[in-house]
């Protein structure tokens, strides 16, 4: 780790250390905003009433199952921002992505809007059982 942090510090200054922040502050809000509310409206769902006390008498089954779909909801919804995140933070140099829309216009043109969505399944996939450990803390 320290190695990485001199190679990073010493290739690009203290920059370095914040390449591919602003998207993945950009995909927080509406992985988070899509997440409550699809929780919500499933959990509304599942037990008959939006009073969130009801909540808590859902099975197992069912607390697992909103938790997980909302996750994945919250995914899809807010999956390009992860991919664009990831693509800025892993370039090395030289770059090929100066920043978030060169990245952005250049998947859609040689990808089409599917490309935003490649790499979606693994994610998917690692999301469920993240997203049902965080509604049952």
């Amino acid at each position: 780790m320290l190695q990485a942090t001199k190679d990073i510090f010493r290739e690009e200054g203290i920059r370095g250390f914040w390449r591919g922040n602003v998207p993945a502050l950009l995909m927080v809000m509406p992985y988070t905003a899509i997440q409550f509310t699809v929780l919500h409206k499933l959990k509304t769902f599942a037990s008959g009433s939006s009073n969130t006390e009801n909540y808590i008498n859902l099975s197992p089954y069912l607390s697992y199952m909103s938790g997980a779909l909302a996750g994945c909801a919250a995914t899809v919804g807010s999956y390009p921002f992860d991919l664009l995140r990831t693509i800025l933070a892993s370039q090395g140099e030289p770059k090929v992505y100066p920043n978030m829309r060169t990245a952005l216009v250049d998947i859609l043109q040689t990808r089409g809007f599917r490309g935003l969505y490649a790499g979606l399944s693994p994610t998917l996939v690692e999301i469920i059982p993240y997203a049902v450990y965080i509604w049952h803390l």
